[in-house]
């Protein structure tokens, strides 16, 4: 599903940093919000914006309506465990219908690229189901595969929809999902 018209994706700038720790805060995700900062920084958090309206409007005139923030990965091996390098496990959620959680931890690397792992991503409540949150996978998956996210049941459907191969975590019984 493509994003409504007038949505915009593109990556997060410095000064959005609060915009979007409010986005992810709405969908009660954790989100530290130096690490946040720090992968504003190095381009690893995209946002979807609108024009801004009344007294929505900031000098940047665009409003953050999602985010998606998306750690690095270590290691090259399918068998080795990897954390965002700054060793932070927050939250990967609040996209779809009533989703309002899906908690980020580890995942695995393959041997073809580095990729990336979503560690946190959100839609507004009253823009979900307008294909935000597909929009911005489709984007960060446009930056960085292979791309990963450990989530809840309650989410599934939606990375199913986004593409994604999903297994069962054994450890925990929660979901991983790897879109190549």
């Amino acid at each position: 599903m493509a994003a409504e018209r007038g949505v915009k994706i593109r990556p997060a700038r410095a000064g959005e940093r609060v915009a979007v720790l409010r986005v992810l805060d709405a969908a009660m995700l954790t989100t530290d919000a130096d690490a946040l900062a720090e992968r504003i920084a190095a381009g690893r958090v995209l946002v979807a914006v609108t024009p801004a309206t009344g007294s929505d409007t900031e000098a940047t005139d665009e409003r953050v309506v999602g985010a998606i923030e998306v750690g690095e990965r270590k290691g090259k091996r399918s068998d080795e465990r990897y954390e965002a390098s700054d060793g932070a496990r927050s939250d990967a959620g609040g996209v779809g219908g009533d989703a309002e959680r899906m908690t980020g931890d580890a995942g695995r690397v393959s041997d073809d690229a580095d990729g990336g792992h979503i560690e946190a991503i959100a839609v507004q409540r009253r823009r979900r189901g307008q294909g935000i949150g597909s929009a911005l996978i489709a984007a960060a998956a446009e930056r960085w595969r292979p791309l990963s996210a450990d989530f809840d049941a309650d989410v599934r459907p939606f990375y199913e929809n986004a593409g994604f191969e999903i297994t069962v975590r054994e450890e925990d019984g929660r979901y991983r999902g790897r879109l190549r």
